[in-house]
């Protein structure tokens, strides 16, 4: 590896950066395969999509981990390291906008209706919060280390809330009024959201 590779670390947000990505993986895992489970069960785009966001997170988050390991054990920043974590998150990003946003065409078109299950709203509900410090914890300690790969994913864990955050009004109000066509539709200016981002991002990476 060559010295214009590296760079010194900052140790004491390197290590903040450790523990926000490795919060976020423990989170993601447990929530992302319940939504991912109950949307499924209850024909809701927006709790699928909302599941898909939190493994993607996941990877990404696990990526950082390995790269933010490296880092306090040599104290320098490697930024192949950071560009391959950075990558991975932007992909993950983009991947889950594309699938997303073909999934909500389909679910307008076909007139499928969701339905409202009390375990999706709770863990969504939940997730508002934890993902919405989660995400803002990463960018702000992104900034400071810097890590344009943690920012990054504190982008795609902010889509995660946006995403439960739609979640909730969507199944409330299918469940309240009947209004089906909520639910895909949010998902949909999530997708949106989630390319615009993972496209600006991946052109930073070049």
């Amino acid at each position: 590896m060559h010295d214009l590779d590296l760079e010194p670390a900052p140790g004491g947000d390197v290590r903040a950066g450790l523990v926000a990505s490795s919060a976020s993986i423990v989170w993601t895992a447990v929530t992302s395969a319940l939504a991912i489970a109950l949307g499924i069960n209850a024909r809701s785009v927006a709790l699928v999509a909302f599941g898909a966001v939190g493994l993607f997170d996941m990877a990404g988050s696990a990526a950082l981990v390995v790269h933010f390991r490296h880092a306090l054990r040599h104290d320098v920043i490697s930024h192949r390291h950071e560009h391959i974590a950075h990558l991975v998150v932007s992909y993950g990003m983009l991947t889950v906008g594309i699938a997303t946003l073909i999934a909500s065409v389909y679910r307008l078109t076909a007139d499928s209706h969701a339905s409202a299950s009390l375990t999706g709203l709770v863990t969504s509900a939940a997730s508002i919060l934890a993902l919405g410090y989660l995400g803002t914890s990463k960018r702000r300690i992104g900034r400071r280390i810097p890590s344009q790969a943690l920012a990054t994913d504190g982008a795609l864990s902010l889509i995660g809330c946006g995403t439960a955050t739609f979640t909730v009004a969507g199944l409330g109000l299918n469940n309240a009024f009947g209004w089906s066509w909520v639910d895909p539709a949010a998902a949909m200016i999530i997708a949106v959201t989630a390319i615009a981002l993972a496209t600006v991002s991946l052109r930073r990476a070049d």
